[in-house]
């Protein structure tokens, strides 16, 4: 049985990366975090361990720690999930995914008083995918003790340098990347493959590294084979879901992929929304209008009434709104980005038919949540150019405090650009973000009291 299997290793969720590539969504979610439809990131592969029968799931975390934390345990508790499950694992300095894999493990050792680690199942945070996990353990079980690890892997999709090669009985995992001369391993029948991030490794292979900042191949593979240990090689299942949801693109072709398995977690209604809108930029950063916080309503009266063209502008060129997802928690930069709006829009009359008059407001205006519509197969990803963050603009519902929306007596919620709402919270800094077309949006609504 697969549950008890699990009940003899530990798991870990790796969730500690910066996410950079995601930005400027990761200025204020830790990537883990971000919604793919109804849950975080992190917590679709979560729960696929705690079902298998892994009583306890550690996470490790370094940016947006505490973004990341509470984000994961109120989305446990909307669905039914004990936050008492997950067990966090702050690292103050980046160990990258060998040494944190080290750290959590060899502690968890220490606080059992012994000497050995157990058998470890790791998964990265930011991958969306069907963890094979009867593959794995079946292959983990029958394994012989000269084989210290495992790792699954997929077909190479690009040219890259991170490839894994494997063997040609596609058996076992032979090297990484510059290990072998291209040419003479294929002549040899190497297959080139690319690392999935799941991976099981050996108690006695965790015990005897360092923790120090490595990734988990230079950590632990690469000395596997330097001892003379063979590393398992599972493949992939064809037909599963993976995605790295890195980029944009990427994010927004893995939201493809779950509105087409499940179309009913997609809201397809109207939203009758209230539009926030920057003031438009001339180009010429000397004549451009920032926002300020200490100007007064009358002072941006005649600002450009952007939101029914901006909304125009997507019909003409078949761009769609697509509900990402929603949020759970409130992480601070956007909880402090909304207080900022409010007090911009304080006094606004939201009743008044001449919104256009009013602070970079729009009128009232329907908005459709509509799926992604192009073909996709996961052994097929979408063509990557035109790229579809601009074809498409990402929405993540994100209900507040009531009480934070309370001095705009609300009729409608709130639909602002991402870095417009960031921008709010350093708008006293020299650093301030410009807003610009990133293809994030948030949906603000008033949560229940």
């Amino acid at each position: 049985m697969l549950d008890q299997d699990a009940a003899k290793m530990h798991a870990i969720v790796l969730c500690a990366g910066l996410g950079t590539r995601l930005r400027p969504l990761t200025h204020a979610i830790p990537k883990p975090a971000v919604p793919v439809g109804t849950l975080p990131a992190a917590l679709r592969t979560i729960q696929q361990l705690l079902t298998a029968g892994f009583d306890l799931v550690h996470i490790n975390s370094h940016y947006l720690a505490s973004e990341l934390e509470s984000e994961l345990t109120a989305a446990c508790e909307a669905h039914g999930l004990s936050p008492s499950r997950l067990r966090f694992w702050h690292e103050p300095e980046l160990l990258e995914t060998g040494g944190g894999i080290a750290r959590i493990c060899q502690s968890l050792a220490a606080e059992q008083g012994s000497n050995s680690c157990k058998d470890t199942l790791v998964v990265s945070g930011d991958i969306v995918a069907d963890v094979p996990l009867n593959e794995m353990i079946t292959a983990w079980k029958n394994r012989h003790s000269s084989q210290s690890s495992l790792m699954v892997t997929r077909p190479l999709d690009k040219p890259r340098k991170d490839i894994t090669w494997v063997d040609a009985t596609n058996q076992f995992v032979c090297g990484f990347g510059a290990d072998f001369d291209a040419i003479n391993a294929r002549d040899s029948g190497f297959l080139e493959r690319v690392f999935s991030n799941h991976q099981i490794i050996a108690g006695e292979l965790i015990q005897r590294a360092t923790v120090e900042k490595k990734s988990s191949i230079d950590l632990f593979y690469r000395s596997a084979l330097k001892s003379g240990d063979s590393i398992i090689h599972v493949p992939m299942p064809f037909e599963s879901v993976w995605f790295d949801i890195g980029t944009p693109d990427s994010y927004f072709q893995c939201i493809n992929m779950l509105n087409q398995a499940n179309t009913k977690s997609v809201d397809h209604s109207e939203w009758k929304c209230l539009h926030v809108c920057y003031p438009r930029r001339s180009g010429n950063e000397k004549n451009d209008q920032g926002l300020d916080l200490g100007k007064t309503d009358q002072d941006y009266a005649g600002l450009i009434n952007c939101s029914e063209e901006n909304v125009h502008k997507k019909e003409k060129k078949n761009l769609h709104w697509v509900l990402l997802g929603r949020l759970y928690s409130h992480p601070a930069r956007l909880i402090q980005g909304v207080s900022a709006l409010v007090d911009v829009l304080h006094g606004v009359d939201f009743s008044s038919k001449s919104l256009t008059r009013s602070l970079a407001f729009s009128s009232t205006h329907s908005l459709r949540l509509n799926t992604l519509s192009r073909p996709f197969s996961s052994s097929h990803p979408l063509d990557p150019s035109p790229s579809l963050s601009s074809v498409f603009e990402g929405i993540i519902h994100f209900p507040v405090p009531r009480s934070l929306l309370e001095p705009l007596r609300l009729s409608h919620p709130l639909l602002v650009p991402l870095e417009f709402l960031l921008s709010l919270c350093d708008s006293s800094s020299s650093s301030a973000m410009v807003p610009s077309h990133s293809p994030y949006w948030i949906l603000i609504t008033p949560s229940l009291p």
